[in-house]
């Protein structure tokens, strides 16, 4: 059974997936007025660029969304000053604004609305004749849309799925009324985001969702009642210490500031990511062994290929992604690299596609990106190194700070706090005290920091003794004093 860990955090909503208690998925939502992915808008065409391909498109956001033409003819029959309706598909990067298809799509836990087709499909994973008949002689629906039945809708009360399908077509129809009326552009539908995705895409085969926001709490209490989800369990974490500590996700979310990810058989492989594209080099590195032996470069390789899909699901990442395996020139060994990848994306959500090797050992990797890599929020740039890695974001290293000293106020009323930070943090804390102390939520406390070089780990304790004071007195940076002048 999945175990989903949700950690609401101001305005970050951060969501981890651990399969038979290993860390499996990574997402992170933050609350902005930026589109996110599923969301609908009312659009005007402001441009279109046919050797691009592409058409501009205004949502009412300060970067115009831009769509992809296609098929033979190059505009798609689109006039400039055209009103559109569009699905957010992909979240704005940079200086590029969201993309946005006309193939609106309202997902629901066991039937998706679609405006791609206008036929009545049912998942090809879905054998039951019996339930095609039912499906095929009960479910009616408008001529301009399409529905699908999910394969998680096989056994469950049909009932449940017909009315699925009329709440879908219901909430369509307002949606489209409201595109015909309204007289901006902006939103017109928006749903609970990533929560809602968590429901449709990860509780098949039953989960436990454990979060620490009542109100998150009672959003999948209820959608776990409607949609009589018997095999899915909610529980409310209430726990001073924040909840991905108490489960040790903190811990293993910051390890993936490493670029380079070591195999058991000595190998390695290397991580990087640029804007086009993201770029993995499998090295055999310490494997002593391939110098004598070939069958050690398929052992280096199998475990690459498992690693590699363990990181992209992990980091979240998505768009074009090639891994560059060390050279093999038997097509059985590229066969058995190839159903690794495939097996490890096998329940994968994102619509992940392994492409063919290349003559040059190289498989290519396309897969959806929805919502943005946790990495994104955790790790910057490291100026100490100039550029050349990256560090745990001092923000986001307070807020981990913090819950472990609320803990330690809860527990043992103790107002004296020793933190040791890797001297990269110094200048950073030291420039600007008090904010670091109202970061820490610790204005009532007296801080004291040690800075430690080739230190990337941390480390929070009370001083419970007055010999510890003294030891200590030196590395006091922050009084409780000063909060009451």
């Amino acid at each position: 059974m999945k175990k989903i860990v949700i950690e609401r955090q101001q305005s970050l909503l951060k969501v981890a997936i651990k399969k038979n208690d290993i860390l499996r998925e990574c997402f992170v939502e933050e609350e902005t007025f930026s589109p996110k992915v599923g969301e609908i808008y009312k659009g005007v065409v402001k441009n279109i660029v046919p050797a691009m391909k592409c058409a501009f498109v205004d949502i009412g956001f300060e970067k115009n969304g831009y769509m992809a033409l296609e098929g033979k003819k190059k505009d798609n029959g689109l006039k400039k000053g055209q009103e559109v309706m569009v699905e957010i598909i992909k979240e704005d990067i940079g200086k590029k604004g969201p993309k946005v298809s006309p193939n609106i799509s309202l997902p629901g836990t066991y039937v998706v609305l679609t405006k791609e087709h206008t036929e009545l499909q049912i998942s090809k994973k879905i054998l039951s004749d019996e339930f095609k008949f039912l499906v095929e002689s009960q479910i009616s629906k408008p001529e301009n849309i399409g529905i699908v039945i999910r394969t998680k809708a096989e056994g469950v009360d049909f009932q449940i799925i017909k009315s699925e399908v009329e709440e879908l077509i219901t909430k369509y129809e307002e949606i489209h009324r409201e595109f015909i009326y309204s007289a901006k552009v902006g939103p017109l539908y928006k749903d609970n985001g990533i929560l809602s995705r968590i429901i449709r895409n990860y509780t098949e085969g039953g989960a436990e969702i454990i979060v620490d926001d009542e109100e998150d709490f009672n959003y999948f209490k209820k959608i776990i009642s409607e949609k009589k989800l018997d095999n899915v369990h909610i529980a409310f974490y209430q726990e001073p210490l924040s909840i991905f500590d108490y489960y040790g996700i903190e811990k293993e979310i910051l390890t993936l500031r490493h670029n380079k990810i070591n195999l058991p058989s000595g190998g390695n492989i290397v991580v990087e990511k640029t804007e086009a594209m993201t770029v993995v080099d499998v090295n055999t590195a310490k494997n002593i062994k391939l110098t004598k032996d070939e069958g050690a470069v398929l052992i280096t390789n199998k475990e690459a290929a498992v690693e590699v899909v363990k990181q992209i699901r992990l980091r979240n990442l998505g768009g074009i992604i090639l891994v560059d395996f060390v050279d093999m020139k038997s097509a059985e060994e590229k066969k058995q690299i190839m159903d690794i990848l495939r097996k490890e994306f096998f329940d994968d959500k994102h619509n992940p596609k392994v492409y063919p090797f290349t003559e040059l050992n190289l498989v290519q990797i396309t897969r959806k990106k929805y919502g943005k890599s946790i990495c994104d929020f955790v790790f910057e740039e490291c100026k100490v190194c100039h550029g050349s890695g990256e560090k745990v974001a001092l923000n986001y290293l307070s807020s981990i700070i913090k819950g472990k000293i609320e803990r330690i106020l809860k527990e043992q009323q103790v107002k004296n706090i020793y933190i040791e930070l890797p001297s990269i943090y110094e200048k950073e804390v030291k420039e600007d005290v008090l904010s670091f102390a109202i970061k820490l939520g610790a204005t009532d406390c007296d801080l004291y920091v040690k800075f430690e070089e080739h230190n990337y780990n941390f480390k929070v304790e009370p001083i419970i003794f007055h010999s510890q004071l003294e030891n200590f007195k030196n590395l006091q940076i922050f009084s409780s004093n000063l909060m009451r002048i």
